[in-house]
């Protein structure tokens, strides 16, 4: 699985983080997401990288909400929303 991670801002508290994220890999149909991890610590650059990878792992755990798709994270008090989804299915 190959991740790529573009558009990342993190807020001056350093407690969320919005980014783009494209995943491809050798036996799924690539895609990307608009994500966004909010904390109730202060998430550190080596966090946020093992963080969305625990995002794009724990795909078949997002729970729908009414905009958007969420994920409570492992190891840091934090919740992952998933804003929006795109195929490149289409794109390639």
């Amino acid at each position: 699985m190959n991740l790529s991670i573009s558009n990342k801002v993190v807020s001056p508290t350093g407690k969320r983080m919005d980014c783009q994220v494209k995943v491809s890999g050798l036996f799924s149909e690539p895609y990307e997401i608009k994500l966004r991890i909010v904390s109730r610590e202060v998430m550190k650059d080596n966090q946020i990288e093992d963080l969305i990878e625990q995002v794009i792992d724990r795909k078949k755990q997002w729970k729908q909400g009414k905009k958007f798709l969420a994920l409570n994270l492992n190891g840091i008090n934090a919740n992952a929303y998933i804003t929006k989804i795109n195929n490149d299915a289409d794109n390639s």
